[in-house]
């Protein structure tokens, strides 16, 4: 599949990176787990959801030890860093492509893991199908776009799924609650967490990479 194209014009876009990637280089200094990640939102999420929804998924991944930089693009070009250095979401109304065995009306999203083993590690997120999601388990649509960026984010991670919380298959009830608690993750899952991290961390820092 063809990787969404996102080199950017924004000056704005470049300097919010920067910043981030120095926190992460700063981090790293520090021995604390730090994650990029690129939201591309290209379905026009309110602003207070998607702001919602990434405390959320920061607290989540904090409590599984990671601290994580968080930064959305609501261009159709934005400026990403180097390949293996971030994890990036695809925010889009709906979805636009196939998936063998899978109605499009039933995906909330996608981790492309074939990306995170080439070092370029994407998800998509389907926001009609987040919407829905929301309104079958009666909780906030936030809290639903919440779920489903911390799953997918947790896939390309190396996380499978999981009878509870944030890795279940589909997001019930108890399942965003406990998201949008901060409490997605079970103990065991931290440590595979913490590893996909320094997993992509390692790809940043090899010579295919470019830095």
């Amino acid at each position: 599949m063809k990787r969404p194209r996102c080199v950017g014009p924004s000056a704005v876009a470049l300097t919010e990176f920067v910043m981030a990637w120095m926190g992460a280089a700063a981090a790293a200094s520090a021995g604390r787990d730090q994650l990029l990640v690129a939201v591309s939102d290209s379905a026009g999420v309110p602003e207070q959801e998607i702001t919602h929804a990434i405390d959320v998924g920061r607290r989540n991944f904090a409590v599984a030890g990671i601290e994580t930089s968080w930064s959305v693009c609501r261009r159709e070009t934005c400026a990403l860093p180097p390949e293996g250095s971030y994890v990036q979401i695809s925010i889009a109304a709906r979805m636009n492509f196939s998936i063998p065995g899978l109605a499009p009306g039933q995906v909330l999203g996608w981790a492309h893991k074939a990306s995170a083993a080439d070092g370029r590690p994407l998800a998509y997120v389907f926001h009609n199908s987040v919407k829905r999601a929301a309104e079958n388990a009666s909780q906030p649509v936030s809290g639903a776009l919440a779920w489903v960026m911390v799953h997918e984010v947790s896939h390309l991670l190396g996380l499978e799924h999981a009878p509870l919380g944030a890795m279940h298959a589909t997001p019930r009830s108890q399942d965003l609650i406990l998201v949008t608690r901060g409490s997605g993750f079970a103990p065991v899952q931290t440590k595979h967490l913490r590893a996909g991290v320094s997993r992509l961390s390692a790809a940043a820092n090899s010579p295919r990479s470019g830095r």
